[in-house]
């Protein structure tokens, strides 16, 4: 499942980058391209940390999968 953990894309000029906004502070892998410069990291992770709860909200509205028989 390419969904979970929660997080984000971002894209920026070089690629493209998962941020996982729940680690602290928040991971940053690339999905393609380079990584972005140190600046433009640290202004992802910023603002994930300014903002983890409004996306926590967003991610389960738009992509947590609920199993089955799970009491999810």
């Amino acid at each position: 499942n390419d969904h979970a953990p929660p997080h984000f894309h971002a894209e920026t000029d070089k690629g493209e980058v998962r941020v996982f906004f729940l680690d602290e502070p928040a991971r940053i892998e690339s999905k393609w391209g380079r990584p972005p410069p140190r600046s433009i990291h640290r202004a992802i992770v910023e603002e994930a940390r300014n903002h983890r709860v409004a996306l926590l909200e967003e991610w389960h509205r738009k992509v947590a999968i609920i199993v089955p028989g799970s009491k999810g």
